[in-house]
């Protein structure tokens, strides 16, 4: 499951910058994440399994932040959202080739330490 790489790759730098800040546990953790990236779900189910592994997150909750999948036409400049990341990645004005501007993200966006 891509998700668990992608949590187990978050946990990890919580729990290095936690140490460097002499944190001891880790009470919530805030992601930022595109919904090109992973399923919501799945991320929140690899989140509890993972964090067994973590043991500054164990008792740590999950903050999802989803961000919409935006491309911007290459040809035209017309933005528009999809809603399915297997969708069609084509401009529906013009049919041109799009860049992503946002739904790409992958972020600790931050966490709390547990008091």
């Amino acid at each position: 499951m891509h998700e668990t790489s992608l949590i187990e790759y978050a946990l990890s730098a919580v729990e290095a910058k936690a140490r460097e800040m002499k944190i001891e546990k880790v009470r919530e953790i805030g992601l930022v994440v595109g919904k090109a990236k992973a399923v919501p779900a799945l991320l929140e189910k690899s989140f509890l399994i993972m964090r067994q592994k973590h043991p500054m997150c164990r008792e740590a909750n999950l903050h999802l932040d989803m961000r919409e999948i935006r491309l911007q036409c290459l040809a035209c400049g017309t933005e528009f959202e999809v809603a399915d990341p297997m969708g069609d990645f084509r401009c529906p004005s013009c049919g041109g080739d799009c860049r992503m501007i946002s739904g790409g993200e992958l972020m600790v966006s931050y966490f709390i330490p547990r008091d």
